[in-house]
């Protein structure tokens, strides 16, 4: 793992030198691997900086000429800087960047995934309640808004629920695995 560091942080230290931009995005490319090989090791911080040095050196276009090693990129970043406790300025960058340019739901789904859980790890639930209430609903599941959460609507709830229903270990064991990508994103 060394080798890929030495050289990766070699070729950074000399990017100013590098104007060509075929060049660049090879660059681009081995700041993913090292950032990657960084993660790995539990290596966050230095995993981040690979990823958003990498980030910095792509084109103008990138998301249009190279959308798919763009959004790893910037997939990564964001995962790397969230566990890493990057400033939310920093991961926000990279989340805004993401829902901007995605080319489907699919590909936002990330970037929301990290937002939410940013947001509740540092106290914000009202914000993370309420932008996973967005989320869900652009998934197509609907839910009431934050304010019409009331403890008479869940005590209904509650008590609307058959609990003689409630399956067994044994059944969920043998439940056929759930492989609608849209769904395994709404139960995360």
């Amino acid at each position: 793992h060394k080798v890929i560091f030495d050289i990766v942080s070699s070729m950074n230290a000399g990017l100013n030198l590098v104007t060509d931009q075929k060049k660049r995005d090879e660059i681009s490319q081995l700041n993913l691997v090292a950032g990657k090989k960084a993660m790995t090791s539990s290596s966050f911080c230095s995993a981040a900086k690979y990823f958003v040095t990498g980030i910095g050196i792509l084109a103008e276009d990138c998301w249009d000429c190279n959308y798919k090693h763009t959004l790893t990129l910037h997939q990564a970043a964001t995962k790397a800087c969230y566990i890493a406790g990057s400033s939310f300025d920093s991961l926000k960058l990279s989340i805004d960047e993401q829902l901007c340019h995605a080319n489907c739901l699919d590909d936002k789904l990330h970037a929301y995934y990290c937002l939410v859980r940013y947001l509740s790890t540092y106290g914000k639930m009202r914000e993370a309640l309420e932008k996973t209430i967005s989320i869900l609903a652009e998934l197509g599941e609907t839910f009431p808004s934050p304010s019409e959460i009331t403890p008479q609507l869940i005590h209904k709830d509650l008590t609307a629920t058959n609990y003689q229903c409630i399956p067994t270990k044994q059944d969920v064991m043998e439940a056929p695995r759930l492989t609608d990508k849209i769904k395994v994103w709404t139960m995360r």
